[in-house]
């Protein structure tokens, strides 16, 4: 089985960094696709940087440790690259909407290893050429209770769920040996969320 636990930590920590921000003017890096006149419902493009140190370690079928791999040192997976994110919400009440969210956080790299792993049922041995490629998706969706709501923001209360969809493949390009794992995890998700349109600054947070 995927061990989720530094995964997981890594992407709620780069969602914090990249869901908060202040600026002069909305959020440039976003664009909003579509939304109705009384704002009761929004779609949104934007991207955001990943700053990334993971590790992972997969055992074999009958229970034997397999190795504890760092995805950039030793697989060669980028640290940071520029993620497309998708947001959106539907208002259908006063103070109630449905918040939701979309990003993909997948790599892949080509490298010759520097140590010998064991992936689940498999031995790569060193100098071996691996491909390594980790697709890990996130979905968030959320209520939000909108307790305090003006003319120029709100701010209000959220619960729901992220569903990271992990999947994990290395094969050795010289013997066509490879081995694929998978793995759900969904996480509950509660905080807040806020929005604040003023005439000298525009703040939108969410954590």
């Amino acid at each position: 089985m995927i061990k989720l636990i530094t995964a997981v930590i890594a992407v709620l920590n780069l969602f914090l960094v990249g869901c908060a921000s202040t600026d002069s003017a909305p959020d440039s890096a976003s664009t909003a696709l579509a939304e109705t006149d009384d704002s009761s419902f929004s779609l949104s493009v934007g991207a955001f940087l990943t700053d990334r140190n993971s590790k992972a370690r997969v055992d074999s079928t009958n229970g034997d440790r397999g190795s504890e791999v760092d995805l950039e040192d030793d697989l060669g997976l980028d640290n940071s690259d520029t993620v497309v994110r998708v947001d959106g919400f539907w208002r259908f009440a006063e103070k109630h909407r449905i918040d939701f969210s979309v990003f993909d956080l997948s790599r892949f790299a080509s490298t010759p290893l520097a140590m010998y792993i064991d992936w689940k049922d498999t031995t790569f041995p060193v100098n071996a050429n691996v491909d390594a490629d980790f697709d890990l998706a996130i979905y968030k969706i959320a209520y939000t209770w909108l307790f305090l709501k003006e003319e120029r923001g709100f701010l209000g209360a959220t619960a729901g769920l992220y569903i990271a969809d992990i999947g994990a493949r290395l094969s050795a390009t010289s013997d066509g040996s490879f081995e694929v794992s998978t793995a759900t995890a969904p996480l509950p998700v509660i905080g807040f969320r806020g929005e604040y349109d003023g005439a000298l600054a525009y703040l939108k947070f969410d954590f």
